[in-house]
């Protein structure tokens, strides 16, 4: 059975362990899942005060004050994303290795949670940021026709790849490192902190290897130009499918032996 049908007849137990994950991420807290619109405010609030305020940096495709605070919101907030979800999917099976040796439990659903659960915050942060380009007549209304498509893209990437992380963590504990360095790696070899321009030619072939260079691409592409080229949504489309269905088939092929590892 295919991860995809896997979920999908799980899905009420899968929507249970969401529910269950976003109560525990805040317990203990007074305000429980506020949590999820205080911390994207709190991130915007401070990247747009340090460089749109105090450094004052700009980029040519928008020259306003806050030009370069868009630009880096829109990379960043669907990186902040995927890196809590990788961390957390990486550590699925890991942390719940009690569970799955005293009952029998679908471990297709573990690495998926993460990867819903994370996406939350994006998404309030993502209204905010469009609010704040309005508010700054930066905003390219039709540019956002691509937002839906391009945020199943990046479920579906981070899926694949939290599918190979958690099942090669749960098997080999070395790689629970190696993916806590690789990621901090990963942010700087991907066009968030700087434009792709300013990469010199002999290295852009890093870029154009790297997969969520095209995810950023495009996210840049639909807030910054108000839309997204073809080809790079025809890049993003490929890599995502490539990524998902290797990611679920190498953690189908690896299943069998997770449960006796942990």
């Amino acid at each position: 059975m295919s991860v995809l049908s896997y979920l999908f007849r799980n899905r009420f137990l899968l929507a249970l362990w969401v529910k269950r994950d976003l109560k525990a991420r805040y317990a203990g807290s007074m305000i429980g899942l506020v949590w999820t619109l205080i911390l994207p405010i709190s991130t915007i609030a401070i990247y747009y005060v340090f460089f749109a305020l105090v450094l004052k940096v700009k980029i040519p495709e928008l020259p306003t004050t806050a030009g370069y605070f868009f630009y880096l919101l829109a990379g960043l907030l669907p990186w902040i994303s995927m890196a809590e979800a990788l961390n957390l999917s990486a550590n699925s099976l890991i942390s719940q290795s009690v569970l799955l040796k005293q009952t029998v439990f679908p471990l297709d659903i573990l690495p998926a949670v993460p990867v819903i659960t994370s996406l939350l915050p994006q998404v309030f942060g993502t209204v905010i940021y469009v609010v704040l380009l309005w508010w700054f007549h930066c905003l390219k209304p039709l540019g956002l026709a691509y937002l839906p498509l391009v945020m199943v893209l990046e479920v579906f990437m981070t899926a694949g790849f939290g599918y190979l992380f958690s099942a090669l963590c749960a098997l080999y504990r070395d790689f629970v490192q190696i993916i806590n360095v690789g990621l901090q790696l990963w942010f700087y070899v991907t066009p968030i902190l700087y434009p792709e321009s300013m990469v010199p030619h002999k290295f852009r072939w890093i870029l154009l290897l790297n997969p969520l260079t095209w995810l950023i691409r495009c996210y840049q592409e639909m807030f910054i130009k108000g839309v997204v080229v073809a080809r790079d949504l025809l890049m993003l489309s490929a890599c995502t499918c490539a990524i998902f269905f290797a990611g679920a088939l190498i953690f189908s092929l690896l299943k069998p032996g997770i449960t006796d590892e942990l």
